[in-house]
């Protein structure tokens, strides 16, 4: 059986985004210039309303959006873990030949962000990553201003909580403290509160 197939299923982990996923799946369902393509998401460990949001909207969609509920255990309850069941629960409804992407339930993508995917494929890459955009609300905040500790680990301040669930959903540990004195008020972030150490 092939009719529930499409070439192109979008995959999505979804923990506790129940304020943020709405804005995600509308702005997925108005992708211009393609025509049949589905959702896939996978809540894990959700508390909030998440599934519920997702349930009322869903009917209202354009595009098919599926729906799977899981509880990991701690030592699986992670951003990587949690994408890589979202993407292999993908896998049942994408045809031979199809794409399958992915991206945060927390992301509002560009109206072009399908075609931009399929054209970079088409030219011949056999992946495509694109970027992590800090809320725009959060610019003058110092969002942007991350400090990488190696290892996947980056130093934030805390006043940026959509910027840093963005980084946390893309599979990041993000260290946070607060920074509204020490930092908003002087315009100086993690990495500019740092200088390195030649240590012998």
């Amino acid at each position: 059986m092939t009719e529930h197939l499409s070439s192109i299923v979008v995959a999505i982990p979804v923990k506790d985004e129940a304020e943020r996923i709405g804005s995600c799946l509308r702005a997925l369902s108005q992708q211009s210039g393609i025509l049949q393509y589905q959702i896939v998401l996978l809540l894990n460990n959700c508390t909030d309303d998440s599934g519920a949001v997702v349930r009322a909207l869903a009917p209202n969609l354009p595009i098919p959006v599926h729906q799977f509920e899981v509880t990991l255990p701690p030592e699986h309850a992670n951003a990587g873990y949690a994408r890589r069941l979202a993407m292999q629960a993908a896998e049942d409804f994408v045809a031979p030949e199809g794409v399958l992407l992915t991206t945060d339930a927390d992301a509002c993508v560009y109206p072009n962000w399908i075609a931009t995917n399929l054209l970079a494929l088409r030219q011949g890459a056999d992946a495509v990553a694109g970027c992590i955009e800090i809320d725009p609300a959060e610019r003058d905040s110092l969002a942007c201003n991350v400090l990488a500790l190696g290892h996947s680990r980056l130093l934030a301040i805390e006043e940026n909580p959509s910027t840093n669930a963005r980084l946390r959903q893309a599979g990041f540990d993000v260290r946070t403290f607060p920074g509204s004195e020490l930092c908003i008020n002087g315009s100086g972030g993690p990495t500019c509160l740092t200088r390195p150490l030649l240590r012998s």
